[in-house]
């Protein structure tokens, strides 16, 4: 069985534990005057006592599932952009990595854009009267000076962007070609 397989299956799983969860709160009770629609089944107490133990088996096997992914997420490796990883480190990577750099690297970025804010406001100000050109370079000793080389910022975003984008394709392939 594919990884792909496996992953359709554990959320199949997880439709049938809510249809069957359903199923048994509708026969959980009944007034005692009232004829067990189940028994021709073993009645309604022992019906719901099969379903809630066909829960804990497709539960079971949920656990399963996932066990032979993280086994085979954790034995087989990708490289993205020159960085060989495994499976499961990957997708550590992804999940908890990633969206804090993308908030790091956009955080960065909007500083950098109030700075030149910034710096455009004082030479406006010096522009025009002499008591303005006086203000703008007192101004001048408070414009902010920024402290990152913005080509290599630059580089770094798009080659991240590069990797995000490089490893959905790869763990996309990955499960529809590794065993489990």
């Amino acid at each position: 069985m594919k990884i792909t397989e496996a992953l359709q299956e554990h959320k199949t799983i997880g439709r049938r534990i809510l249809k069957k969860q359903e199923y048994i709160l509708e026969y959980l009770w009944r007034r005692e005057n009232e004829i067990d629609p189940l028994a021709k089944e073993g009645g309604s107490a022992e019906v719901v006592k099969r379903e809630r133990q066909a829960i804990r088996d497709l539960q079971e096997r949920q656990v399963e599932l996932r066990r032979e992914i993280a086994r085979a997420n954790a034995s087989n490796s990708v490289t993205v952009n020159g960085v060989t990883k495994t499976i499961a480190d990957w997708i550590v990577w992804k999940r908890e990595i990633a969206p804090l750099t993308a908030g790091q690297l956009d955080q960065l970025r909007q500083k950098i854009r109030e700075a030149r804010a910034q710096r455009q406001e004082t030479r406006l100000i010096g522009q025009g009267r002499l008591n303005q050109l006086i203000r703008s370079e007192e101004e001048a000793e408070k414009r902010p000076i920024i402290n990152i080389d913005e080509a290599a910022l630059a580089k770094e975003i798009e080659t991240f962007e590069e990797i995000k984008g490089q490893l959905d394709g790869l763990l996309s392939l990955s499960n529809a070609t590794i065993d489990i």
